[in-house]
């Protein structure tokens, strides 16, 4: 709690912790939040040479150079709360806003409105010299901005908390640098303190000391214990994370005296989960943070939200998470908008996808698409998967040992019940590749062992495509597509699929797959797939159809727990005490069912 001016107080979190995929966008939270710092405190000293502003648009969107960024902070000074905001548009400053509530209510200080003849507006008229800062701000410049640089008696305080606030850490960007300013305080008050993480952290180092690297110049050299005694090691002999940790305590502690924001992207880069961990409680621990000091962190390791003994670091309204939508766009939202329960692991259902912000990754996927492309480039039509399929499961043995990949790469096939989905977000070529191959290897296995006749003329047809409309991609996915009705129309006439629905053709086929790609899972002999597939059907038909079902992370990981005890009553048993994989076949028959939602509605329906 942080106490306000007039008795009042508001609650603040000492720090935030967001969590998504790669290129989910979590690194954009925080250079937004420094974004908005360069522009307070440059825009009207460096920006006179720019024709407008400069700004980084969203790249994926055509509309975005012409839609204003907007910016605005919260913040508490000397026990008052300030809200100050802007809009940046590619020319201009559209507008800008600063509010102050001394005790309690609002007070409207500044209204800046570029499509108004009169621009700047001063509710009540409290600032002083404001004819000279109007005159002295460019359009393209933040009156802030101009008020901090001419230090402005009452701005000046709102402008120096950006200069003092919105540090940011990287893994990789000025770690030299700061690694030369923890250095440097290795001279200064705190001093002790860098030495104290030091060597706790376990590292081996017993100290630190700065030593002369040439004329004005300090350089560090850490001991580590041995059993000859201490030992010093150059810097640049110290291991990648002895260094990353030594560059992060110097800003660190600052931020701790400070009572600064800290933002730290990728925050378990190159440090142990445990290191990690730490920093977390550093911010937690009112003693060791006495002057409130916030961190914003970045992380897609999972092991920060919680420890091995099951103690949350973070509590739900502390955790933020990003994926990207279906434009490519982020989508930034709070833990508590999927509600965990109250003893909830955060760890394992952010693992097994119940929160969202993971990635779409299928198990093995990378492995298929890597065989995928050695098709590709195989020029004689010769390839088939069991010439590389032992390959392949020794790659993922040997590089991909994690319990969240299944190691068995099932046959790419054109009656996959995610194929045609697939193939319409592929680029032309892309696509074109993926029918072509997925043709080839099915008539292949046909031409084997059902109807030689037919499937040898399909198979000379492809082979005519491919001959005669080299590169014309999109005349291929066109003559495609008959001979691959033609190929699946022989699947669809399976005597086991008679009598089914399409959908429930669909659901029967992945039942399949799910028995013959997830090791650890067998059907006993009581067991009956078709069966099985109408109660997989009927449950997420009742499921769906209820009203309260909105295909969110809990709905779908509900649906998954019902699915489980079908596989169960099913006959569907684990081969061990692993239940894993048993719930990852539920949690795909729980997916499916959430990509075909409105066809399970409709079944409902009786359509």
């Amino acid at each position: 709690m942080v106490d306000l001016a007039g008795g009042g107080s508001i609650s603040v979190l000492p720090l935030i912790g967001i969590f998504g995929a790669n290129a989910s966008g979590k690194s954009n939270v925080l250079t937004a939040m420094t974004d908005m710092r360069n522009a307070v405190l440059n825009s009207y000293a460096r920006w006179a040479s720019y024709d407008g502003i400069p700004r980084q648009v969203f790249a994926l969107s055509p509309k975005s150079e012409s839609e204003p960024s907007f910016f605005e902070v919260d913040v508490v000074i000397d026990s008052v709360r300030w809200t100050y905001g802007f809009e940046l548009g590619a020319k201009r400053v559209e507008s800008e806003w600063l509010h102050s509530y001394p005790r309690g209510r609002r007070q409207e200080w500044l209204d800046r409105d570029a499509s108004r003849s009169d621009v700047f507006k001063w509710p009540g008229g409290r600032v002083r010299d404001r004819a000279q800062l109007v005159r002295r701000t460019r359009p393209n410049a933040l009156l802030l901005s101009t008020a901090g640089t001419d230090n402005h008696p009452q701005l000046s305080p709102i402008f120096h908390w950006f200069r003092r606030n919105f540090w940011m850490i990287s893994p990789e960007v000025e770690r030299d640098e700061r690694a030369q300013y923890t250095t440097k305080e290795l001279s200064g008050p705190r001093a002790a303190r860098i030495q104290e993480l030091l060597r706790v952290a376990d590292l081996g180092i017993t100290g630190a000391t700065v030593v002369q690297d040439g004329p004005g110049q300090d350089a560090v050299k850490l001991t580590h214990h041995s059993a000859a005694g201490d030992v010093s090691f150059d810097w640049q002999e110290e291991s990648y994370g002895t260094r990353s940790w030594f560059a992060l305590l110097g800003p660190l502690l600052l931020a701790l005296d400070e009572g600064a924001v800290l933002l730290v992207d990728e925050l378990d880069a190159s440090l142990h989960s445990r290191f990690a961990a730490e920093v977390v409680r550093l911010f937690h621990d009112p003693y060791a943070n006495p002057k409130g000091a916030q961190l914003v962190f970045t992380s897609h390791h999972a092991t920060v939200l919680t420890t091995p003994s099951g103690e949350r670091l973070l509590d739900p309204g502390q955790v933020w998470l990003t994926q990207k939508d279906k434009d490519g766009g982020t989508e930034l939202y709070p833990l508590t908008d999927v509600e965990p329960g109250e003893d909830e692991d955060l760890t394992q259902s952010y693992l097994a996808g119940a929160f969202g912000a993971v990635p779409a990754l299928l198990e093995g996927q990378i492995a298929r698409r890597l065989v995928r492309r050695l098709c590709r480039d195989d020029g004689g039509g010769t390839f088939t998967l069991r010439r590389y399929g032992r390959k392949v499961r020794a790659m993922i043995a040997d590089h991909l040992e994690d319990p969240e990949i299944d190691q068995v790469i099932p046959p790419v096939s054109l009656t996959a019940l995610t194929f045609d989905d697939a193939v319409r977000r592929l680029p032309p070529q892309e696509a074109a590749a993926e029918m072509g191959h997925a043709l080839r290897f099915h008539l292949e296995e046909r031409t084997k062992r059902e109807d030689p006749a037919k499937y040898e003329r399909l198979s000379k047809r492809l082979e005519e495509i491919l001959r005669t409309m080299p590169g014309r991609f999109e005349e291929q996915m066109e003559e495609f597509g008959p001979l691959i009705e033609e190929a699946r129309q022989e699947q669809e006439e399976s005597p086991e699929l008679a009598g089914l629905t399409p959908l429930e053709r669909k659901v029967y086929r992945l039942v399949e797959q799910i028995l013959e790609d997830t090791p650890g899972i067998r059907l006993t002999d009581s067991g009956d797939i078709r069966q099985l597939t109408g109660n997989v059907c009927d449950t997420a038909t009742r499921a769906m159809a209820r009203p309260s079902y909105q295909g969110q992370h809990q709905d779908i990981s509900m649906l998954a727990g019902d699915l489980h005890d079908v596989l169960l009553s099913g006959g569907v048993r684990p081969l061990g005490a692993d239940w894993a994989p048993l719930e990852n076949a539920a949690e795909r028959l729980a997916s499916f069912a959430q990509d075909n939602l409105r066809q399970f509605r409709g079944r409902a329906r009786g359509e």
